[in-house]
């Protein structure tokens, strides 16, 4: 499958580069052969019929032969991408609602206590024998300082969940 997942980073490159991210993430092969079933059906070329090697050959041409079928592509990767940023807020928006209905019946929600109180206390761990203990060999150093990053990783979006993100802020209480 990773041939794919190159040409539907390449298509989505030339006709909408904010889809690469998302096709190298979690469920990029996903993603890809959305992508690869969206230049199938807008060139009609019939992809499952040649090799791998010959497809992102195929689509190029067909989409630089015609503006309009180059439009269309676009058009409906904006689609797909719109899709799948609803998609992200809606998981985003259900769990907030299940912190609300934890708060509503009085119960605590240990496990956000617990991870953001955990990961907070390594980041103060971290730090104090980064700080203290300046004899650490290079190895131990770079674990420490790789420890801490992604520490700190796990309170940004912890609080991003908790306080809103720039992306969703807007959407989070919407319903």
């Amino acid at each position: 499958m990773a041939f794919p997942l190159m040409i539907a980073a390449s298509l989505a490159s030339k006709f909408l580069p904010g889809l690469v991210g998302k096709i190298a993430g979690s469920k990029g092969e996903q993603i890809a052969q959305s992508v690869m079933g969206i230049a199938q059906e807008v060139t009609g070329i019939p992809l499952a019929s040649m090799d791998e090697k010959n497809q992102e050959r195929a689509i190029s041409e067909a989409i630089s032969a015609d503006p309009e079928l180059a439009a269309r592509l676009r058009e409906k990767l904006v689609t797909l991408d719109a899709d799948l940023d609803k998609a992200y807020l809606q998981d985003r928006q259900d769990a907030r609602q299940r912190d609300a209905k934890f708060i509503d019946s009085g119960v605590q929600n240990w496990t956000r206590i617990g991870l953001m109180g955990g990961a907070f206390a390594i980041v103060l761990i971290s730090m104090g024998v980064l700080v203290f203990a300046p004899e650490l060999n290079d190895k131990a150093d770079a674990l420490l300082t790789t420890i801490l990053t992604l520490s700190v990783f796990v309170l940004k979006d912890a609080s991003q969940f908790e306080f809103g993100s720039s992306r969703g802020s807007k959407n989070k209480d919407a319903k």
